[in-house]
């Protein structure tokens, strides 16, 4: 562990390091932020590979081997999801005693699972990762309020929403888009950054 004249070492969880997503663009954020790094000794905990759809004890080995050799003071886990669990049993059995998971949504809710699956992390899974976590970063209302955080995570789960990307444009042109759309000013555009899939409600966009 460090010692008190320095900085708390946090080991931050990438899930395929280089991966376009949510989890990674936000860890990005948090690691190059010169605030937090005057607090803080960021280094990274790089998940090359998944589970693969089963309990992986050689992924938690690796992963566990990986915590015990930076030994952090805090490790910030990506996700509620296979790798969330994995790392989150590994970061436990190395004995690293504040273990952040960060709610970015749930496999219970994954539409394109089968009913085993979604029961495994429904009633195994999820629960048995928030019940190791010493800390549990909700980033929206749903996650915060979800049944299953309420009752396993209520005293030690927080609400942080996802900071906007800083602006590279010094001179936006707002009405670009509508020219090349073909849109006028008064026609609605709305627009989505994330995976095209089931989960995230494209339909009701469309509707």
């Amino acid at each position: 562990m460090n010692t008190s004249n320095k900085k708390p070492k946090v080991m931050m969880h990438y899930v395929i390091p280089g991966a376009l997503g949510g989890p990674n663009i936000l860890y990005d954020r948090i690691v190059n932020s010169e605030l937090l790094n005057s607090k803080y000794d960021f280094v990274k905990l790089n998940q090359d590979r998944v589970a693969g759809g089963r309990l992986n004890v050689s992924l938690i080995i690796e992963l566990r081997s990986m915590i015990k050799k930076e030994d952090p003071d805090i490790i910030h886990i990506s996700g509620m999801q296979s790798a969330g669990f994995h790392c989150m049993l590994a970061a436990f059995l190395a004995g690293c005693q504040n273990r952040i998971i960060t709610t970015h949504g749930f496999s219970g809710d994954d539409l394109s699972i089968s009913n085993t699956k979604r029961l495994a992390f429904n009633y195994l899974v999820e629960p048995l990762t928030l019940l190791l976590a010493t800390k549990v970063h909700c980033i929206s209302e749903y996650t915060l309020n979800k049944k299953m955080v309420k009752r396993l995570a209520k005293d030690k789960s927080v609400r942080i929403y996802n900071l906007s990307p800083r602006s590279v444009m010094s001179n936006p042109q707002t009405n670009s888009i509508r020219t090349e759309l073909g849109l006028c000013e008064k026609d609605v555009l709305f627009t989505s950054i994330s995976r095209i899939v089931e989960d995230k409600g494209y339909e009701y966009l469309a509707e």
